[in-house]
């Protein structure tokens, strides 16, 4: 487990009517309130057909087994969670004594551990579990691509499937977080395809399939999505990755959920089976620690909204599932305190030293903290989760309210013209927020039952499980309903366990809410032209461009097009208006645009037409132009190293090149100046404050302090690093005399 890790905007937002008395009212129209924003549900924009549910990871302890009294508590609990599927992972070392003298692996399949998973299988075989199980790493001194390791685990799954009957085993991932550049990953990549090759010869591959990266090291993760789905696409049959996220920013920011839907689109186009692959969520958490490998937050009622928020972002996202670390504290070790027979030591500063992550510690009372046994905040909200949005569940998209910190997400469970319903919302901020909800497909009422997570407000049973704040009524969710959210928590209002599914329609209007106009630059020479793009709420909304004088009078300054690209032709200043929605009352965004005149050679780099040379390794890039303000085509290295371009013009007195980039900005781009191609003399180089843009890039535009006279060859170089699709050229304009 380690840690994984959008410009000129205008937003218009569509407001709200009056502050509810209650968290909850049925309303009559669907007019939302004053105080609130629009959330329509779009039954009709299914992001993912058929989930896998809500995890947890559920592994057998690494010393210690529950009595008859724990395990019944244990299996309790977990009825109560109904986990769409677990994630399990083991170790050769379970199963494997070693190699005899020809060099064949000997097997005990009755170990202490293997004991302690089975007792963990026969629950999800007996429910229905789904199981994602693997290895933490190879045993043995093997490494990743030794073929001793493929058949341990084919062997391993061909007893557990085969002689034990276990068809609840669905997905195995093989290096648990493996991480690393090309080389590593290269190596990763044989020992996948050797696992696979294994699994087809005993058929396995009919019920099991193999899923990866399981990377967790920030950026690094995405860049070995790219790798696997560019170089090794047919080898896995979904894609599943982990991430300790930040609580501070990465998760009230909504990080996650645009990382995550840049991967889901990552795999979409480039895999040639992406879409009909699942993505999901393997590991998941915060990312502050404390006290060695434990959780700071694990025992606080915040974790309970970071996570509920968390699974909202990777619902939005279009991922299948998300499993969260972890089921029981005594499932783990901290570093240093494990043992080689898999029992306790008799040491109980080491055998209690336990990596503190789960729902509760079956071991509390033995350790002298009995509080430690009683569930913990976050149970609550996860359990209900489980419950809410399970297996098989489809996920549809909700709109973004544009309240910080705010986040929805639905689903429905279909049946025939009727369907169950979960809708959730969390408030992540501490600021008191309202929002209107509605479904505009819903033809019929519904019955919900609605439950409230909030520091003092969170009503449980006497197991303390959680128990629903109110049951609604003959609820119009066409006309829709208020839900309030006074401080930070959440709201799950479901009609499963319990309610009354809805007939749903199709078809019926999405209201447009909010546009934002994205505009890489606010001036342009006259001949050039500058691409707008829009961002819509929903998603993808047709959108209509007009540019006009700043006094309103007809001009022929300049000319858009359906696009959104600016063409300048005289000097002045003009305004660029985008409009979506209905044309009587549109939802609009604005941006001035001063035309200069500059004499200026433009490359968009959609080709090396304007440019004079260039190095090998070059490759315009133009998927994903919605993390790049539109950009329909960048230059990208393609190899771990130094690449360049060069221009030339007589008398270039001045440059401007715009660069896309992800993390660090330090020396990633020179320039060189020569005056005959032979020379060169490197530039002193300034930049604009950096602008995010989608995902985790930024956009900057580089220029030079000043250029050497007679400047007649403009050289760019990118530095070498092996994060290839960052930084990109978006564009290079040269000023010349």
């Amino acid at each position: 487990m380690r840690t994984f890790y959008g410009s000129l905007a205008a937003l218009v937002l569509l407001a709200a009517l009056a502050l509810p008395s209650s968290p909850l009212r049925a309303a009559e129209s669907i007019a939302p309130p004053q105080a609130g924003a629009l959330v329509c549900v779009d039954t009709d924009t299914v992001l993912v057909k058929s989930t896998m549910g809500v995890g947890v990871q559920w592994d057998p302890s690494d010393l210690w087994d529950l009595s008859a009294a724990q395990w019944k508590t244990t299996l309790q609990r977990v009825d109560f969670m109904k986990p769409g599927f677990i994630r399990c992972c083991l170790t050769a070392n379970f199963y494997c004594t070693g190699f005899d003298a020809a060099g064949s692996p000997v097997y005990d399949w009755e170990s202490v551990r293997m004991k302690r998973l089975y007792r963990i299988l026969d629950y999800c075989q007996a429910q229905h579990v789904d199981v994602l199980i693997g290895e933490w790493g190879p045993a043995f001194g093997m490494k990743w691509d030794d073929p001793r390791w493929s058949k341990q685990i084919a062997d391993c799954l061909d007893y557990l499937v085969r002689k034990r009957g276990y068809t609840c085993i669905r997905w195995y991932n093989k290096v648990n977080e493996p991480h690393g550049g090309w080389d590593a990953y290269l190596t990763w990549k044989a020992g996948q395809q050797s696992l696979r090759a294994e699994l087809d010869r005993r058929g396995l591959l009919r019920q099991i399939g193999i899923v990866g990266p399981d990377h967790s090291e920030g950026r690094t993760a995405l860049e070995w999505v790219e790798y696997m789905v560019k170089e090794s696409p047919g080898t896995f049959d979904a894609y599943e990755t982990h991430w300790y996220a930040g609580s501070a920013s990465e998760i009230p920011n909504g990080e996650i959920e645009k990382v995550m839907r840049h991967m889901r689109e990552v795999v979409n186009d480039g895999d040639p089976n992406g879409k009909s692959k699942l993505f999901f969520m393997g590991e998941s958490g915060t990312g502050e620690w404390l006290n060695g490998d434990s959780n700071r937050y694990i025992r606080d009622f915040v974790y309970g909204v970071f996570m509920s928020d968390y699974l909202a972002q990777t619902m939005r996202a279009g991922l299948a599932g998300q499993s969260a670390w972890m089921l029981d504290d005594i499932m783990h070790q901290q570093p240093g305190s494990g043992t080689g027979n898999g029992l306790p030591s008799g040491n109980a500063a080491k055998d209690f030293n336990f990596k503190v992550w789960g729902f509760w510690n079956s071991l509390g009372t033995v350790m002298g903290k009995p509080g430690d046994e009683k569930l913990r905040p976050w149970f609550y909200t996860w359990s209900l989760l489980g419950r809410s949005f399970p297996r098989g569940c489809r996920i549809i998209r909700t709109a973004d309210p544009h309240l910080p910190g705010v986040r929805t997400a639905a689903a429905l469970v279909p049946h025939g013209r009727e369907s169950d319903v979960s809708l959730l919302v969390v408030n992540d901020s501490k600021v008191s927020r309202t929002i209107h909800l509605t479904i505009p497909n819903a033809s019929s009422a519904a019955t919900l039952l609605v439950y409230d997570y909030f520091e003092n407000d969170r009503p449980t049973d006497a197991d303390g499980f959680p128990v629903a704040k109110r049951v609604l009524k003959d609820v119009r969710l066409r006309s829709g309903m208020d839900v309030a959210l006074p401080s930070q928590g959440v709201v799950i209002l479901t009609t499963l366990d319990g309610g009354s599914p809805v007939e749903l329609g199709s078809g019926a209007p999405i209201p447009v809410t909010s546009v934002i106009l994205n505009s890489p630059d606010t001036q342009v020479g006259i001949g050039d032209s500058l691409q707008f793009s829009a961002v819509t709420e929903p998603l993808k909304t047709p959108v209509r461009w007009r540019v006009d004088s700043l006094d309103g009078a007809s001009h022929d300054l300049a000319a858009i097009d359906s696009t959104g690209r600016l063409t300048c032709r005289k000097l002045g200043k003009v305004r660029v208006t985008v409009f979506a929605g209905d044309a009587r009352t549109p939802v609009t965004a604005q941006a001035i645009v001063d035309l200069v005149p500059l004499k200026s050679i433009f490359d968009p780099l959609d080709d090396w037409s304007k440019s004079f040379a260039h190095s090998e390794n070059w490759t315009f890039e133009s998927i994903n132009t919605n993390l790049f303000e539109g950009d329909p085509s960048r230059a990208k290295r393609t190899k771990d190293s130094p690449e360049n371009i060069v221009y030339h013009c007589p008398g270039i007195d001045d440059f401007t090149a715009r660069v896309y980039f992800a993390g660090d900005f330090t020396g990633k781009v020179k320039a060189y100046a020569s005056a005959d191609n032979a020379a060169w003399v490197p530039v002193i180089l300034k930049n604009d404050p950096p602008i995010p843009t989608e995902w985790q890039f930024k956009r900057t535009n580089v220029s030079p302090v000043s250029l050497p006279a007679g400047t007649s060859y403009l050289k760019i170089e990118f530095a070498s690093d092996p994060l290839i699709f960052s930084p990109q050229l978006g564009e290079v304009r040269l000023y010349h005399q």
